[in-house]
Protein backbone atom coordinates (compact mmCIF):
# COMPACT_ATOMS: atom_id res chain seq x y z
CA UNK A 1 0.00 0.00 0.00
CA UNK A 2 2.95 2.19 0.74
CA UNK A 3 4.58 1.47 -2.34
CA UNK A 4 1.46 2.59 -4.68
CA UNK A 5 0.86 5.67 -2.63
CA UNK A 6 4.95 6.49 -3.40
CA UNK A 7 4.14 5.79 -7.09
CA UNK A 8 1.28 8.22 -7.32
CA UNK A 9 3.65 10.67 -5.62
CA UNK A 10 6.48 10.24 -7.82
CA UNK A 11 4.79 10.14 -11.07
CA UNK A 12 4.32 14.40 -11.00
CA UNK A 13 8.90 14.23 -10.07
CA UNK A 14 9.75 11.75 -12.92
CA UNK A 15 9.42 14.36 -15.88
CA UNK A 16 11.25 16.61 -12.93
CA UNK A 17 13.96 14.34 -12.65
CA UNK A 18 14.83 14.08 -16.28
CA UNK A 19 14.96 17.81 -16.97
CA UNK A 20 17.64 17.99 -13.93
CA UNK A 21 19.50 14.46 -15.54
CA UNK A 22 19.77 17.39 -18.67
CA UNK A 23 21.16 19.89 -16.47
CA UNK A 24 24.47 22.02 -17.29
CA UNK A 25 25.71 21.67 -13.71
CA UNK A 26 27.34 18.73 -12.41
CA UNK A 27 25.59 18.53 -9.00
CA UNK A 28 22.37 18.97 -10.80
CA UNK A 29 22.61 15.90 -12.45
CA UNK A 30 24.32 13.90 -9.55
CA UNK A 31 21.44 14.95 -7.27
CA UNK A 32 18.59 13.68 -10.01
CA UNK A 33 20.62 10.44 -10.41
CA UNK A 34 20.76 9.89 -6.62
CA UNK A 35 17.21 10.78 -6.13
CA UNK A 36 16.23 8.55 -9.24
CA UNK A 37 17.86 5.34 -7.53
CA UNK A 38 16.37 6.50 -4.12
CA UNK A 39 12.55 6.17 -5.87
CA UNK A 40 13.06 3.10 -7.68
CA UNK A 41 14.43 1.50 -4.55
CA UNK A 42 11.14 2.21 -2.89
CA UNK A 43 8.67 0.93 -5.73
CA UNK A 44 8.61 4.06 -8.17
CA UNK A 45 7.80 3.32 -11.69
CA UNK A 46 10.32 3.15 -14.08
CA UNK A 47 10.50 5.38 -16.84
CA UNK A 48 11.23 5.40 -20.84
CA UNK A 49 11.83 8.82 -20.66
CA UNK A 50 15.64 7.89 -18.55
CA UNK A 51 16.14 5.14 -20.99
CA UNK A 52 15.99 7.80 -24.20
CA UNK A 53 18.51 10.18 -22.45
CA UNK A 54 21.27 7.51 -23.70
CA UNK A 55 20.75 8.94 -27.25
CA UNK A 56 21.25 12.46 -26.17
CA UNK A 57 23.88 13.89 -28.48
CA UNK A 58 25.35 15.59 -25.30
CA UNK A 59 27.91 13.11 -23.34
CA UNK A 60 26.99 14.84 -19.57
CA UNK A 61 22.85 13.96 -20.11
CA UNK A 62 23.99 10.37 -21.72
CA UNK A 63 26.23 10.12 -18.79
CA UNK A 64 23.67 11.14 -16.14
CA UNK A 65 21.20 8.70 -17.65
CA UNK A 66 23.24 5.61 -17.57
CA UNK A 67 23.87 6.44 -13.82
CA UNK A 68 19.99 6.45 -13.06
CA UNK A 69 19.32 3.73 -14.70
CA UNK A 70 22.69 1.66 -13.06
CA UNK A 71 20.95 3.09 -9.51
CA UNK A 72 17.61 1.20 -10.33
CA UNK A 73 19.27 -2.04 -9.87
CA UNK A 74 16.89 -4.80 -9.79
CA UNK A 75 14.28 -2.40 -10.67
CA UNK A 76 15.11 -2.36 -14.04
CA UNK A 77 12.92 -4.83 -15.40
CA UNK A 78 10.41 -2.93 -17.02
CA UNK A 79 13.08 -0.93 -18.94
CA UNK A 80 15.26 -3.26 -19.74
CA UNK A 81 13.76 -3.93 -23.02
CA UNK A 82 13.98 -0.48 -24.10
CA UNK A 83 17.91 -0.64 -23.08
CA UNK A 84 18.91 -3.72 -24.66
CA UNK A 85 16.60 -2.13 -27.79
CA UNK A 86 19.65 0.54 -28.10
CA UNK A 87 22.51 -2.18 -28.93
CA UNK A 88 21.41 -1.85 -32.38
CA UNK A 89 22.11 1.82 -32.73
CA UNK A 90 24.62 3.21 -35.24
CA UNK A 91 25.76 5.76 -32.51
CA UNK A 92 28.96 3.79 -30.80
CA UNK A 93 28.22 6.25 -27.78
CA UNK A 94 24.44 4.69 -27.34
CA UNK A 95 25.35 1.23 -27.71
CA UNK A 96 28.40 1.90 -25.05
CA UNK A 97 26.27 3.41 -22.46
CA UNK A 98 23.58 0.50 -23.09
CA UNK A 99 26.20 -1.94 -22.67
CA UNK A 100 27.75 -0.09 -19.50
CA UNK A 101 24.28 -0.28 -17.76
CA UNK A 102 23.53 -3.84 -18.79
CA UNK A 103 27.15 -4.77 -17.10
CA UNK A 104 26.43 -2.81 -14.21
CA UNK A 105 23.00 -4.72 -13.70
CA UNK A 106 25.04 -8.03 -13.95
CA UNK A 107 27.72 -7.17 -11.97
CA UNK A 108 24.39 -6.39 -9.36
CA UNK A 109 23.18 -9.73 -10.02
Amino acid sequence: RAAGRLREAAEPLLGRLVAMLQHRETEVREAAVAAFGHLQQHGAPATPEICALLDNEEDRPRRAGTQALTAQGRHIGPNLALILDRFDSEDYRVRLAAVEVVGSLAEGL
